[in-house]
């Protein structure tokens, strides 16, 4: 039985990928557990294919890689390999080493048997957009779910099975996927990690205002909904 399976959204990293997998291989074989990587190429323009194909031709390494036919963006990418996970626990993690594949091991030494669903959350020096974008944004996705929380998640997610199987019978956004996890968790531990630079491929100010108008309709529908009312289709 597969214990740990790790998705990795792609999209032209062509230049960290040899090292990851080889980094992600090496904390899970030091885990003695079965594993799979499942690395999701969303419509790469550099030769991010190529090297994928290159490393699963070249070693032993239990490699699954799904290749998309467009861009989707990075939670499209990220819920297709979650939709291909068959292991106990799935770890969510992004292809730019941010955070560094070693980080694995630190969130499993939580104990995990108390949470079904760990963020890995660093602490990020943005600028004042980025700062105001992503309070806003977490802010938005609080009030969505209806719980109060102190965080809010983050792409470095480990996730227990049961979990996520409920969230995939229900999901019906992608960009939604933080949302529904947090929502249907019963127990969610948010873990502290050393400092660092925010990734280049990060969510720009106005990506994370689209997103949060996206919440921000989720949520008022909720409300008009337990009134009896709904919000028309736009």
């Amino acid at each position: 039985m597969v214990k740990y399976s790790v998705v990795v959204p792609v999209y032209n990293s062509s230049q960290y990928l040899t090292k990851l997998v080889d980094s992600i291989a090496q904390v899970l074989v030091s885990e003695k557990h079965m594993y799979e990587i499942i690395l999701v190429n969303d419509a790469s323009t550099d030769r991010s294919m190529q090297v994928l194909q290159t490393i699963a031709k070249g070693n032993s390494y239990p490699i699954r890689i799904i290749d998309l036919t467009q861009n989707f963006g990075q939670y499209t990418a990220t819920l297709v390999g979650l939709s291909k996970a068959v292991g106990a626990v799935v770890i969510t993690i992004d292809a730019d080493f941010t955070p560094e594949p070693s980080y694995i091991k630190t969130m499993m030494h939580y104990r995990f048997a108390y949470y079904d669903l760990l963020y890995g959350n660093f602490i990020v020096k943005r600028n004042l957009y980025r700062q105001l974008g992503g309070c806003l944004f977490n802010n938005m996705v609080k009030l969505s779910i209806g719980k109060n929380i102190s965080q809010s998640g983050s792409s470095f997610r480990l996730i227990k099975r049961e979990l996520l199987v409920a969230v995939l019978e229900k999901i019906f956004n992608p960009l939604l996927l933080d949302v529904y996890l947090l929502q249907s968790a019963s127990d969610v531990r948010f873990v502290q990690l050393p400092e660092q630079m925010p990734s280049p491929t990060s969510h720009s100010f106005l990506k994370l205002a689209g997103i949060t108008l996206l919440f921000a309709k989720a949520a008022l529908s909720k409300a008009l909904f337990k009134q009896g009312r709904f919000l028309p289709d736009i």
